[in-house]
């Protein structure tokens, strides 16, 4: 590894020392203007980035769907298989499971 200067660095204090010189560099805002950023925004920022409604019955049909089948169960032993099997009826009750989960949800 070597130093901004060309010169080789071995010891782990050295190491150290160009680490925290990149991750300084890299991620540094230098000269960064920040007139008229406002720190603390009035609306939450997740309302202004994503949309955090439930999903809808087609969001879960389609990612019920899009799941691999044949694969191992996690802990919970439930495959995309069975999710599949379950037809038109799992993919109510999965809307439903989720909008519940989703109302107690706090964002």
């Amino acid at each position: 590894m070597e130093d901004s200067n060309g010169k080789r660095v071995t010891t782990p204090e050295d190491i150290s020392k160009v680490h925290a010189e990149f991750l300084h560099n890299k991620f540094s805002l230098g000269d960064f203007d920040s007139t008229g950023v406002d720190a603390t925004p009035d609306e939450p920022v997740a309302d202004n980035l994503v949309d955090v409604s439930p999903p809808t019955r087609d969001e879960v049909a389609a990612a019920v769907k899009s799941a691999k089948s044949n694969k191992a169960a996690d802990d919970d032993r439930i495959t995309a298989d069975l999710l599949k099997a379950g037809g038109a009826a799992m993919v109510v009750l999965l809307t439903m499971l989720l909008s519940t989960v989703w109302a107690g949800l706090k964002v």
